[in-house]
């Protein structure tokens, strides 16, 4: 995707009816372990250093996100991003 994209972005998008956290503080370790969701967003961020992360509470905050990032912006070419 950083090839074909000046900003690569992982949308992390929470379901409305849980809480909008990925776990516990408590579940949190010092050590990186491959297994914890946090460790892995953390790997993928060392790895992908121009990686953005949008985080949306639920698929209504997701529409008005991209509507927000996509104010003034033209459309996307389908083709030149193949």
């Amino acid at each position: 995707m950083g090839r074909h994209y000046s900003a690569p972005t992982l949308l992390v998008e929470f379901s409305a009816d849980r809480a909008f956290l990925l776990q516990a503080a408590s579940e949190i370790r010092d050590a990186l372990d491959v297994g914890n969701i946090i460790s892995k967003i953390a790997l993928l961020t060392m790895a992908f250093p121009k990686l953005r992360i949008l985080w949306s509470r639920d698929s209504r905050c997701t529409v008005e996100l991209f509507a927000a990032l996509k104010a003034g912006q033209r459309d996307p070419d389908l083709v030149a991003a193949q």
